[in-house]
């Protein structure tokens, strides 16, 4: 039997200024905070849909039968099978009528509010989304886990320039991913190799899918334009070559620079998304596979003696110093057609919330480059969904996570981007097979310590390439202190 319903999704935005000695807010990558959010005024939308006791086509039913929070008829099940490895039942039946509440660093998209009224029209489970700022978000949550108003999905932070979470937010804020009943097993949808790096005590706290926009894997946007304009060489014709590494972006970008001495135009070669941040500095250590603190799966160890962590610094002053690289070159300049390389992550590449929209040139992107002779690994902060404690509605916030993060579910690449033939590197960047390094320090060292880790970070962006070893050497006891911290608590 069918039943007509209105659909509705209340989505609140909360600005909210928090702080706490040890929680001052995470962040997530940089362009993720871009513009053209929807605003909370304009995203109260409601639809009419016609509704079956089917769950959809793009959303399994279970033969488990886990109650829906505050449903008596939990146990009449749907026939289909979640495969869910953790014995956890889940009955789409009892679901409907419930409600998932999820914690964001920033508005949802219109795609995003069209892809939940979607959801909600296949599932019956309604969605309210309340933004916070990045820079309070760990403190928020945090706060409403203490008063027993956690929502039922939050981020894990792995962002270094905010209080990021991972390990001891994830301990202490987050459950087991677990409780929601998915199939954690299911390759066909997650990234198994990047959740294992959000592993604690062999428990996974972490969704991460595999092609998804929420991946945020680092790139190279480029202004081809210029490139042509000074004669150097195309990204992305190296990229297929099997020639693009730090080298040879060092090489475009060093041309770039004397073509524009030479005449005038004053090009820069290398540019970030904030002025003096330490963002590329952190991808060049990234894509050597290495942070300042490492984490075989069960305990953390300082990693400031590490050759690729030095190598990486020194490398980001060298190419400052070889004027490669224009570390006050933001994303301003580059939409002002004035640095030819822009190092930020895939989302800048979408036309809703993204930053390609600004881009009034020829615009190309390429995976972040490794150093050359070495693994290929791709660095990022991944917005790893998780189930804080406390949540109400685990098992909703699962399936609702699992819809939300496939891109059967979404809009197609072109529409979303305009930019198609960029498709290869979104599949690239998001395949299983790509090897991936997660950012360990803004959690391991920003959790507790915030102040510290942006000094290091600082420390580092302005250090010449003599005085790398010596900054790192100056923060070794603080980032033991931190392990040991660490590994007191999660051992």
């Amino acid at each position: 039997m069918k039943i007509s319903k209105t659909i509705s999704i209340i989505l609140i935005s909360a600005c909210v200024l928090f702080s706490m000695a040890a929680c001052q807010g995470p962040g997530e990558s940089g362009a993720n905070d871009s513009s053209k959010a929807v605003s909370a005024t304009d995203s109260n939308t409601s639809v009419t849909s016609e509704e079956t006791t089917d769950s959809g086509s793009n959303v399994a039913s279970s033969e488990s039968t886990k109650s829906a929070p505050g449903n008596s008829n939990a146990g009449t099940s749907s026939t289909k099978s979640s495969g869910a490895s953790s014995g956890i039942k889940i009955d789409m039946k009892a679901l409907r009528g419930t409600t998932v509440k999820m914690l964001l660093w920033r508005e949802l998209t219109a795609e995003e509010v069209t892809r939940i009224n979607k959801f909600k029209q296949e599932t019956g489970i309604s969605i309210v989304s309340e933004s916070v700022s990045s820079s309070a978000y760990t403190a928020k949550l945090a706060a409403k886990v203490s008063a027993s108003e956690s929502p039922d999905i939050a981020i894990i932070s792995t962002d270094t320039k905010t209080q990021g979470a991972f390990p001891l937010g994830a301990a202490s804020l987050f459950q087991p991913i677990s409780v929601t009943g998915q199939d954690l097993t299911d390759t066909k949808i997650w990234d198994i190799g990047s959740m294992k790096q959000m592993m604690l005590k062999n428990q996974y706290y972490a969704f991460i899918a595999n092609n998804a926009w929420y991946n945020c894997g680092s790139i190279v946007m480029y202004n081809k334009d210029i490139l042509d304009e000074c004669g150097a060489d195309d990204p992305y014709a190296l990229w297929k070559a099997g020639k693009w590494n730090w080298d040879t972006m060092k090489s475009i970008a060093l041309k770039v620079y004397d073509y524009g001495q030479r005449n005038g135009s004053n090009y820069s070669g290398i540019g970030q998304q904030a002025p003096k941040s330490p963002d590329f500095g952190t991808y060049l250590m990234n894509s050597t596979s290495s942070d300042f603190v490492s984490y075989n799966g069960k305990t953390f160890s300082t990693n400031v003696t590490n050759s690729n962590v030095i190598k990486a610094w020194t490398f980001h002053a060298e190419l400052k110093e070889s004027k490669a690289f224009n570390d006050s070159a933001d994303a301003n300049i580059f939409f002002q057609k004035k640095v030819a390389l822009y190092s930020t992550n895939l989302w800048a590449m979408k036309l809703d919330g993204g930053q390609i929209f600004h881009c009034n040139f020829t615009v190309n992107c390429v995976p972040f480059p490794s150093p050359s002779g070495a693994e290929k690994i791709v660095p990022g902060n991944p917005n790893c969904f998780g189930i804080p404690k406390g949540a109400k509605n685990e098992v909703g916030a699962g399936v609702f996570i699992k819809y939300f993060v496939d891109p059967a579910n979404g809009v197609d690449y072109a529409t979303l981007t305009g930019h198609a033939a960029s498709r290869e590197v979104y599949e690239y960047l998001s395949a299983p097979s790509t090897k991936k390094s997660i950012p360990y320090s803004g959690g391991a060292l920003g959790y507790t310590n915030l102040a510290n880790l942006k000094k290091l970070t600082s420390a580092l962006t302005a250090a010449s390439s003599s005085q790398v070893t010596t900054v790192l050497q100056q923060y070794k006891a603080f980032i033991d202190n931190s392990v040991d911290k660490i590994n007191k608590v999660i051992g």
